[in-house]
């Protein structure tokens, strides 16, 4: 982080202006970590009197962000995350043609399984609990939902080459059930 900021230093005596485009992305899924960002911003401007914009305090949240997630993840796998985060909850929305409540519980537990599904997906690991009854169940009792998961595993092959297990796809319905429900 002291280097990037040395960075953003340099970059600010230079008058180069910075934009991150996933600042809105990055202050939504990890509000906290923004928030230590913007504190950031304020000592700087207290110490060094220099007034960053809020996307240099989504850039700082990154770094907590990638700390907290594994010591050696590089800041790209966490942006990366933020996008395909923001693309499966696009194809949720689009796919039940509804706006996801972000403040209720199953959208927070959805929001964890996703970072824990993306951990398993980069370090390529699948579940595989070969239950099969319960696969079968929520395939035709959440007919929708597993649609979607399907959908979210068609985006995944395109993007990153990989199908998911009928377990990953399981739990995936699941949620999407839960956070689709009025």
């Amino acid at each position: 982080m002291t280097d990037h900021l040395n960075f953003a230093i340099k970059r600010h005596e230079e008058n180069i202006s910075y934009v991150n485009a996933l600042r809105w992305e990055i202050k939504k899924f990890y509000p906290k970590e923004y928030e230590v960002g913007l504190k950031a911003l304020e000592f700087i401007n207290d110490e060094l009197g220099i007034k960053f914009s809020e996307d240099e305090a989504a850039n700082i949240a990154l770094h907590f962000v990638n700390a907290r997630i594994n010591t050696k993840s590089e800041i790209g796998e966490t942006i990366q995350f933020v996008k395909v985060t923001q693309d499966i909850l696009n194809i949720i929305k689009y796919t039940f043609g509804i706006e996801l409540d972000e403040s209720s519980l199953s959208y927070e537990r959805f929001m964890t399984h996703l970072k824990f599904f993306f951990q398993r997906i980069k370090k390529n690991i699948q579940i595989d609990d070969d239950n099969d009854f319960i696969y079968q169940k929520i395939r035709k009792k959440y007919t929708k939902a597993y649609e979607c998961a399907e959908k979210i595993e068609n985006y995944f092959f395109k993007t990153c080459k990989r199908k998911l297990s009928k377990e990953e796809k399981t739990y995936l319905a699941i949620h999407i059930q839960r956070i689709t429900q009025k």
